[in-house]
């Protein structure tokens, strides 16, 4: 048995595996929905998109035009764990906006 923090108010549950792989998957999707809609016309060129461009520049300062390849990924790189904890929350927010039926 796994604990997996899934409900909203914070509260650790045990869950069994194949159902915790689960809760992983679904938060996955929501995460890698965010990143195909952010790249969209670059999906195999990140660092030309225009959207993820102008959000790395209202969060560092650095205007569109001086980030390349290399400005990209270093930020990318950098700023890891904060894009993940973004991910998370653009999930989050994905599933109080479109909540599952009940009965499903």
């Amino acid at each position: 048995m796994r604990t997996v923090n899934t409900s909203p108010n914070g509260q650790c549950l045990t869950l069994h595996p194949k159902a915790a792989v689960s809760v992983y998957y679904v938060r996955m999707r929501y995460r890698l929905r965010f990143l195909w809609n952010a790249t969209k016309g670059h999906r195999l060129t990140p660092w030309r998109s225009p959207y993820l461009l102008w959000r790395i520049e209202t969060y560092t300062g650095v205007k569109m035009k001086e980030i390349g390849f290399l400005e990209f990924w270093e930020f990318m790189w950098r700023e890891r764990y904060e894009l993940w904890g973004f991910l998370k929350w653009t999930g989050e927010m994905e599933r109080w906006i479109h909540p599952k039926p009940k009965g499903s």
